[in-house]
């Protein structure tokens, strides 16, 4: 009585801090800021406090063009829309990602800790939250990310031969390369989410484990993070070929980019799903022949209503074993497939011209 009454405070607290926003990443806090001026609650208002974070960060690139790298107005603008690309992907992931953690949350306040069942699992899940906003975490992410993302941009110019980027240049769109080191920080924590749920105990629609509400909201919640992926990926995809036309050479490289955390993504959270799955179903077949074992425990020769018992508990065993281990079907298949086509789509669009030629005209 006293552990779940424990459990219950835990449970109780967790989903008060959740509500309460105590787990808000760093993104999210300069969302709330940069929304502000604008009269934006720090509610639903994605689009509007992604659209203020890349004028202000436009806005700061510009500045320092013009005041610091002393450029002429062209040099400028020619420098400016080198990173527009990224300023795209940046207003992309920051939206999706902060629509993103909102289901995470919800689906965690108000499923997820009705259906936890073991202690050392809501410790699990408040080290995990409390890991997503990590703000030594990001800052050390975003940095280091930042660090990467430049040297590889020079070394690269260094190694074809061309013009590498000059350092004040870089250094006025480095708040914008650390936004963008935020955002694979938030992509490495929700990728890894499935990899944690799958370790905890949770209650599932013992008869049909696959059919169970949590489950269908953890697929719902995984299958928009592919989505958000897809469409990040396509728009990366679309760019790299519009602004680095590889069609033979860079092809496979440009695909499998957008490729790699689309798989990656997709076999994470069906392996979850499965384990979750086969855990709940394994429980329940276990505690069935529990009851089956009693109740032959009882008589050395069971009576006809033990037996009929008996039966009753053996056919619904065989009924349990025989649902699904997942919920992965030929839909869900399908809707993969499609999704890694989208990459391709945009690589194809961003080489049109070059695509057109191998036709005659």
């Amino acid at each position: 009585m006293k552990k779940t009454n424990s459990l219950a405070t835990v449970r109780q607290r967790l989903r008060e801090q959740v509500a309460w926003g105590f787990y808000t990443n760093l993104t999210r806090k300069i969302l709330i800021f940069m929304g502000r001026p604008f009269g934006v609650r720090p509610t639903n208002a994605f689009f509007i406090e992604g659209s203020a974070l890349i004028l202000i960060l436009a806005g700061i690139a510009w500045a320092a063009l013009i005041l610091f790298v002393f450029e002429p107005g062209r040099q400028a603008l020619d420098d400016f829309l080198i990173f527009l690309p990224l300023m795209l992907i940046i207003y992309l992931g920051v939206v999706g990602t902060q629509k993103y953690w909102q289901m995470t949350t919800s689906v965690i306040s108000n499923h997820l800790l009705n259906a936890m069942s073991a202690e050392e699992d809501f410790q699990d899940l408040e080290s995990w939250l409390k890991s997503w906003t990590n703000r030594r975490a990001e800052l050390v992410w975003s940095i280091l990310f930042a660090i990467v993302f430049d040297a590889y941009f020079i070394v690269t110019a260094i190694l074809t031969g061309e013009t590498p980027p000059r350092i004040p240049v870089i250094i006025a769109f480095l708040p914008m390369i650390i936004q963008t080191g935020l955002l694979f920080y938030e992509f490495a924590r929700a990728i890894n989410m499935p990899s944690r749920i799958k370790r905890y105990q949770i209650k599932l629609y013992q008869a049909d484990p696959a059919s169970s509400e949590i489950i269908a909201r953890f697929a719902g919640l995984f299958t928009s993070f592919i989505f958000l992926i897809t469409m990040i990926a396509s728009v990366v995809t679309l760019l790299l070929a519009v602004f680095n036309p590889l069609f033979i050479t860079g092809s496979i490289f440009v695909i499998t980019l957008g490729w790699l955390p689309l798989i990656l993504a997709f076999v994470v959270s069906q392996s979850a799903l499965r384990h979750i799955i086969q855990y709940g179903k394994q429980k329940a077949l276990t505690e069935i022949q529990a009851k089956i074992e009693k109740l032959q425990s009882r008589k050395e020769i069971p009576d006809t209503e033990t037996l009929n018992h008996i039966r009753a508990l053996m056919d619904y065993h065989d009924y349990v074993k025989s649902r699904r281990d997942s919920t992965f079907d030929v839909q869900t298949g399908l809707n993969f497939l499609n999704s890694l086509l989208f990459p391709v789509i945009g690589f194809l669009l961003g080489n049109l011209k070059e695509l057109l030629t191998f036709f005659p005209k």
